[in-house]
């Protein structure tokens, strides 16, 4: 299966929006209900996973879109969800 990453700021394909790569990870959606999950290579996985929008596990298959609460508590138990966000700087370093 091709990787879906459509991210043209992913550095595993700069400028380009679709990722040539085979996609051999399953990262799943944390701020929404996703039963399917993305598949996405190697480079791609570790930078959606970064951006704290992806998980390489399913949320617990009773949680519903609008179970803000659970979604929430599961989100503090992420090690790096809860690490302190990094200053932008404009010339695109962080």
């Amino acid at each position: 299966m091709k990787c879906a990453c459509a991210d043209r700021g992913c550095p595993a394909h700069p400028g380009a929006r679709e990722c040539p790569r085979e996609g051999r990870e399953t990262l799943f959606r944390v701020d929404m209900e996703d039963n399917t999950g993305t598949p996405m290579c190697v480079p791609c996985a570790s930078d959606a996973m970064q951006s704290g929008l992806f998980s390489p596990g399913e949320p617990e298959e009773d949680w519903g879109a609008g179970d803000q609460e659970a979604l929430s508590l599961w989100m503090t138990y992420r090690p790096d969800y809860n690490d302190p966000p990094q200053a932008f700087d404009a010339t695109g370093g962080l």
